[in-house]
């Protein structure tokens, strides 16, 4: 068997301690529960760690061997302490490399001692959700894998994931903002949600994520004509006021105008529009554009969905790509409903529902764009009838993707009036 001298040895012990002390206590302190004995443990693993190493083989696997040492040594601290094994074994089911393969989310949270919060939300789950959020995040086991070992299909296993994920991270955000989780997000919101605000949420979220959007969009300001005409459907707002009934049709609204194109399709049909947007940059631009058009009875005011207006006197309201930058989009849509007037009608085009995460960073999105069942959900909470919800697989956004490739997102179009 390979020994090692004394140097070598100690600058080995020297590494493996800076990089594997703060797993193995979180590996110890999940299953034992107390801080100061997975502590002791802790420290314990590695003096046997520093006996053994002279007779121990350097390979690739030290880091499973010193998680084995760990497991033992609480196994011993069981047997003294006369404890039993939880009869449902959870954390028991976890292989020694289970902190160790984390470099996500997770990770980071337990880095800011959320190691309580992650436990707490596991314990909500339904034990086959949570033996999926064990295998594939904590002990990284790839779908095959996963699926093997709960004796299901792949495609099974991918479904049960899906789930899984949705109630563990739905379950975090619970803990951290109870206001926030009401909201019903999917798992990737929540995730993304996760990852902005770690675990210091805010009083009141909407608050930062509408500040981050006007960030971004006085920033894109000068580059959104031209990315809009390479990204956007080239007729999404043809296939937008298609829709529309002009007949008595008098005065508009356009929420988050950007540059002020669906408002400029507007303003040839009605007598007066209201042009809202977050961003001063934007306006100031679609302001220009506007003039140069001749468009003389659009009128563009800044605001948000928490803050503009209220007239009732609308008779067609529109919302182009702005929902998914907004953390209660059931919330905008019932403040869009109040300016109708009776009989108005609310027309949305978004983002449907898509896997390009890296928008919750790059482009300052929160949702992954929608399914029809939560613009029909969100339009009904509103109040609104006659609803109606489309899915253009015909008309795309074409954006690249973190990697650069073109990936379609195609466009969903909802609408209801009101009563």
């Amino acid at each position: 068997m390979e020994t090692m001298d004394r140097d070598r040895r100690i600058e080995l012990l020297e590494d493996l301690f800076r990089k594997m002390y703060p797993k193995l206590y979180r590996f110890l302190y999940w299953k034992l529960q107390d801080g100061n004995v997975a502590e002791d443990i802790t420290q314990e693993t590695f003096v046997r760690a520093c006996t053994q190493l002279n007779n121990k083989a350097v390979t690739d696997n030290v880091s499973a061997w010193l998680f084995t040492i760990a497991r033992n040594l609480c196994l011993d601290y069981w047997r003294k302490n006369g404890r039993r094994l939880r009869e449902t074994p959870i954390y028991d089911e976890l292989s020694p490399h289970l902190v160790g393969t984390q470099k996500d989310l997770l990770e980071n949270m337990l880095e800011q001692q959320g190691w309580q919060i992650v436990i707490e939300a596991l314990s909500t789950l339904k034990l086959e959700h949570k033996k999926a959020i064990i295998l594939r995040h904590f002990e990284d086991c790839s779908y095959e894998q996963s699926a093997r070992q709960l004796g299901i299909t792949v495609p099974a296993f991918t479904s049960l994931l899906n789930r899984a994920r949705s109630k563990f991270f739905q379950a975090i955000v619970s803990q951290l903002s109870p206001k926030t989780a009401k909201k019903r997000l999917g798992h990737k919101e929540c995730f993304f949600l996760l990852k902005y605000f770690g675990l210091d949420w805010p009083e009141n979220p909407d608050i930062d994520i509408t500040q981050r959007s006007k960030m971004y969009f006085d920033n894109y300001a000068y580059l959104y004509e031209k990315d809009r005409h390479l990204s956007y459907p080239q007729s999404i707002d043809q296939a937008l006021l298609a829709r529309v009934d002009w007949n008595s049709k008098v005065i508009g609204v356009d929420f988050g105008t950007g540059l002020g194109h669906t408002a400029e399709k507007m303003s040839s049909r009605l007598d007066r529009v209201y042009a809202f947007d977050i961003s001063a940059n934007m306006l100031n631009l679609a302001k220009a554009r506007l003039n140069q058009l001749k468009c003389w009875n659009i009128k563009l005011a800044i605001g948000d969905l928490s803050t503009v207006l209220s007239i009732n006197q609308a008779d067609l309201a529109t919302c182009v790509c702005v929902l998914h930058h907004i953390l209660d989009p059931g919330k905008a849509i019932q403040v869009m409903a109040r300016s109708l007037k009776p009989n108005g009608v609310l027309i949305i085009a978004d983002f449907g529902r898509h896997h390009q995460d890296c928008f919750n960073y790059s482009r300052s999105d929160v949702w992954l764009g929608f399914h029809p069942q939560q613009l029909t959900r969100w339009l009904k909470e509103a109040g609104l009838n006659h609803i109606w919800v489309k899915e253009h697989d015909d008309l795309c956004f074409s954006f690249c993707d973190s990697d650069g490739h073109k990936d379609p997102i195609p466009l969903i179009m909802a609408g209801a009036s009101k009563a």
